[in-house]
């Protein structure tokens, strides 16, 4: 079908122990697989040379106190350590952070950026808070003038710094919009649910049940797609 990249999320991926036999077992697409580092050794990392198809992204919340706050004490030390062994073999690789109104200070530091490009990141990947799920609340989402201050920093350090960080929101115009519904992504769950986005929690078919293919020309998703990015914006909105 095309498929050429291969997200895989968590919560954490390597805790499932059969995850690098199936990239292994697969060669040609990539693999950008967000981890928090904890469960990744060096024996792991030389299972990334065995295709060389694996882009690890690690989450850190800007230093050591955002990251360890967010994520649990001692979490930010593993994945700068991990950070560290990827650097020394070679494996190129990126961050992901979340910003709230909590760190956006942190993250809009030019120390943020250039401590990530030294320790080897050359790309990144900024998603904006979003209250899906258990317990979220709107009090940690960005403040509108937070959003879009991000976006000029994000460019700037596109400009002036070693490393090529992305803004999930601000960054939209550069590929057209919305890339949902199977535009030029889809989001899978946990259940075999296919969405339409991973933080559109609509689906039709599961892919235990149907082919990827069968569900991408589904009316459901061929009507999204009729209708363009208005829809799909229109869906994010409703959810």
């Amino acid at each position: 079908m095309g498929v050429y990249l291969y997200t895989i999320l968590g919560g954490e991926p390597f805790i499932y122990g059969e995850l690098m036999n199936i990239v292994n077992n697969h060669p040609r697409p990539a693999f950008q697989i967000f981890t928090n580092g904890t469960l990744v050794n060096e024996k792991i990392v030389k299972r990334f040379w065995k295709t060389k198809n694996v882009v690890p992204v690690l989450s850190v919340e800007g230093g050591k106190e955002e990251t360890d706050k967010r994520r649990g004490k001692g979490v930010y030390q593993k994945v700068t350590g991990l950070m560290n062994i990827l650097k020394n073999q070679g494996i190129p690789f990126g961050y992901s952070a979340v910003l709230t109104r909590q760190n956006f200070d942190a993250l809009t530091k030019p120390e943020f950026y250039t401590d990530l490009a030294e320790k080897g990141a050359f790309f990144g990947r900024t998603f904006l808070y979003m209250p899906i799920g258990r317990g979220d609340t709107t009090e940690l989402m960005p403040t509108a003038e937070q959003r879009g201050d991000y976006g000029k920093v994000t460019k700037y350090v596109r400009d002036n710094y070693p490393i090529f960080p992305m803004d999930f929101w601000n960054d939209a115009p550069y590929v057209g919009g919305c890339i949902a519904g199977g535009t030029k992504y889809l989001h899978i769950n946990h259940k075999g649910e296919v969405e339409l986005c991973i933080f559109v929690h609509f689906s039709v078919d599961n892919i235990k049940e149907k082919s990827l293919q069968e569900a991408l020309n589904s009316p459901f998703f061929k009507e999204i797609r009729s209708q363009g990015n208005l829809s799909i914006k229109t869906c994010y909105f409703r959810a």
